[in-house]
């Protein structure tokens, strides 16, 4: 199948490329699900460590209520905590909390 499609491809000049729906129609089952517990269990967001985690909240200098700080402050505790993480997973440390 790889080597068709590529066949496929190069018959088509420079930058060819394939485009594939995944909504059941190409394969048996959604990969969405699986896809988004993987980076779950593995932190392998794209883009997470350079924004804020409140990208789309207007009011980043607003209080939460009832949390005692700014959506802008959770924002920075979010990222501080998912970059804790991350290199917990790269230095090949469990991400699991032993409890006694």
């Amino acid at each position: 199948m790889r080597q068709a499609l590529n066949t496929l491809l190069s018959g088509h000049g420079k930058g060819a490329y394939a485009v594939f729906d995944f909504d059941k129609t190409s394969i048996v089952h959604d990969i969405s699900q699986a896809l988004w517990v993987y980076q779950v269990e593995h932190l392998r967001y794209a883009d997470a460590p350079t924004h804020g985690f409140l990208d789309v909240v207007p009011t980043p200098g607003v209080e939460m209520q009832g949390a005692g700080e700014t959506y802008a402050a959770m924002g920075e505790t979010l990222k501080s905590e998912y970059n804790a993480l991350r290199a917990r997973l790269e230095a090949g440390e469990s991400l699991e909390i032993k409890r006694l």
